[in-house]
């Protein structure tokens, strides 16, 4: 088996050590900077990296016409490729704005990158603050031939979209030259939130030691980088910082609710009985369960459909949100097993368990009329002052001798059962109001549904690539 056909099988990188490539002097073959993959055949870098790489000046302008090599350091053999600047998309190094950017195409007659580097994914955090993430980046320092990845943080913004990164490597070593042009990856959110431009030195230091560096660099951001590049794969990500513990508590809450109500309801006995709002009477359990899940239910799979809408270049399976509490650090690449019991245990659980609760509500229980109120006879089948009425039932309600609402808004109805062997119980109900409220809160939750399925069976969005001239 040939090495090109080896690195062909695997499977492709994720998460961090995805997409990494580094462009080489075209001379000695010395490390100059990286480049980050975007596509089969394009790549992503910056312009004074393309300049050193062919012996320029770092703020040459004019389109470089000589290819630059690359490597693949993350692969198992040595990959290397021959590339060109494409020329629209060369934005030469220009310190009054926003700039230093090259986009690569791999020569004609060069083979497509190994599918086993993988692919860029860019993330625009927009929903919440990022200061405190985990950051990493990887490059090469030219005293050392291995790479190496180095943790770092956010600073602040330093010029326009340009933002300032500082290291947090235990080394003492910082971002340094060779970083230039690496993608600088976001352990909470699992993509690339944007692109190292190079090194930050403090002109009124001492001179370093010779092996230390600068502990500081920019970092051109996503919005920036995707107005360079059309087709940038880019996932706006909007979750608010809540949203995880958001998640967390009313997945749960909804499962074990549901799960108590639906064993209750088949009058199941118990410690899990003691979870649900009613824990002896079956019809009982079932007209709560239907009002939890109608509004717990809407808000969960709203919580599913935010989490699909942020991560709509993803695989299917990223695209659902993984088990309540279950730590972010596990989270990398796809996990189509987590997935699937999420949505058995939060989607398929849930309808089955509303459907069963509305069918018992419709078939079973009795709507009853209070006699005071309502001038009704007593009979031997009322519960306390309560009594069944032809006249009102799910969907009518009886008329008022005093008014028309005189006798809705307040204790003048009951929903309840007389079964042998236990205590009689009701509970107040508006005929109409109720069971409309549960069906229309319901219906909404099953269109949220619907539109959830839509985008994950979307298609991911594509790698770049660009028209062959």
């Amino acid at each position: 088996m040939t090495a090109r056909t080896r690195e062909h099988d695997r499977p492709p990188l994720r998460g961090r050590d995805a997409a990494i490539a580094r462009v080489l002097h075209g001379g000695d073959h010395q490390h100059v900077g990286m480049a980050i993959v975007l596509g089969p055949r394009s790549l992503l870098t910056c312009a004074h990296v393309i300049n050193q790489a062919l012996g320029s000046g770092d703020r040459s302008r004019p389109v470089p016409r000589k290819p630059v090599l690359l490597e693949f350091p993350l692969l198992e053999t040595s990959v290397r490729r021959l590339a060109n600047v494409v020329e629209l998309r060369w934005f030469p190094l220009d310190p009054t704005v926003a700039s230093d950017v090259a986009v690569l195409e791999l020569a004609k007659n060069e083979d497509d990158i190994p599918p086993s580097i993988g692919y860029a994914l860019f993330a625009d955090v927009i929903g919440r603050r990022t200061d405190g993430d985990s950051l990493s980046t990887y490059g090469r320092y030219p005293t050392h031939p291995a790479g190496k990845r180095t943790r770092a943080r956010f600073v602040g913004s330093a010029r326009g979209d340009l933002v300032q990164v500082d290291s947090v490597d235990d080394e003492g070593r910082g971002i340094g030259p060779g970083f230039s042009g690496g993608g600088v990856y976001d352990d909470h959110e699992q993509a690339l939130i944007g692109m190292v431009q190079g090194g930050l030195s403090d002109p009124e230091a001492e001179p370093p030691p010779r092996l230390t560096f600068p502990k500081a660099a920019l970092m051109l951001s996503t919005p920036a980088l995707a107005q360079f590049v059309p087709g940038l794969r880019v996932e706006r990500r909007r979750r608010p910082a809540w949203f995880w513990r958001g998640w967390s508590f009313l997945a749960l809450a909804l499962l074990v609710m549901d799960i108590a109500h639906h064993w209750v309801s088949q009058q199941g006995k118990g410690g899990i009985s003691a979870l649900a709002l009613e824990s002896i009477h079956a019809q009982l359990a079932a007209f709560w369960g239907m009002h939890l899940l109608a509004v717990l239910g809407p808000i969960v799979f709203a919580f599913m459909f935010i989490y699909a809408r942020d991560f709509s270049c993803s695989h299917w399976s990223e695209r659902i949100p993984p088990f309540p509490f279950w730590s972010e650090r596990w989270l990398g690449g796809p996990r189509p097993m987590m997935s699937t019991v999420v949505v058995l245990f939060f989607v398929v659980v849930p309808i089955v368990s509303q459907v069963h609760f509305l069918l018992k509500f419709h078939g079973e229980g009795t709507v009853y009329a209070k006699a005071e109120v309502f001038g009704l006879a007593r009979q031997a089948n009322c519960i306390e002052d309560f009594c069944p009425n032809p006249g009102a039932d799910r969907y009518r309600w009886l008329p008022a001798p005093s008014g028309l609402w005189d006798g809705y808004f307040n204790d003048a109805y009951r929903y309840g059962e007389r079964r042998d062997g236990i205590e009689h119980a009701t509970v107040t109900y508006w005929p109409v109001l109720t069971p409309v409220i549960v069906e229309v809160l319901s219906l909404t939750g099953l269109l949220i549904l619907i539109m959830w399925l839509r985008m994950l069976v979307a298609a991911p969005c594509p790698s770049v690539s660009f028209p062959k001239k």
